[in-house]
């Protein structure tokens, strides 16, 4: 059974749930770490839509290599930025305003301070607004 060590230095093993949200979290994270190093290189639409189409790949393929899928140049300096030690103000405040608001996962909707984990449909969320508006509960339970 593997372990992980998270950069907070705590330790779980292979499919206990800290581990699953740590490595998912690290995925993640190191895509939008891309997709800022992308942005320096003039390609983050190019990068945003080559990550979500390629979701799966997320983990297996390494950054530089979506990076050349996309045409990013120098991929040297590319690399350097992804696993470089530069912070990345956009996406810490995103990690922060996400623990502010309890969130855990994506997608996750947060309508007026209801919160729903999972992918809606554009028609979904204008229901879900709508109710708000007319003071019903947004989500009714499922």
């Amino acid at each position: 059974m593997a372990e992980c060590i998270g950069s907070d230095g705590l330790r779980a093993r292979e499919g206990g749930e800290w581990a699953k949200e740590k490595l998912e979290f690290l995925s993640y994270y190191g895509a939008a770490r891309a997709g800022e190093c992308a942005h320096r290189a003039g390609k983050f639409a190019a990068m945003e839509r080559v990550l979500f189409r390629k979701q799966d790949s997320i983990g297996l393929k390494s950054w530089k290599s979506f990076a050349d899928e996309v045409g990013i140049l120098d991929l040297s300096r590319f690399d350097s930025c992804v696993n470089g030690a530069d912070s990345f103000p956009r996406i810490e405040s995103g990690i922060e305003a996400g623990r502010r608001l309890g969130i855990r996962g994506t997608p996750t909707v947060v309508i007026n301070g209801w919160h729903y984990s999972g992918a809606l449909s554009p028609n979904v969320l204008e229901l879900a607004v709508t109710r708000v508006l007319n003071g019903e509960t947004p989500f009714p339970a499922r």
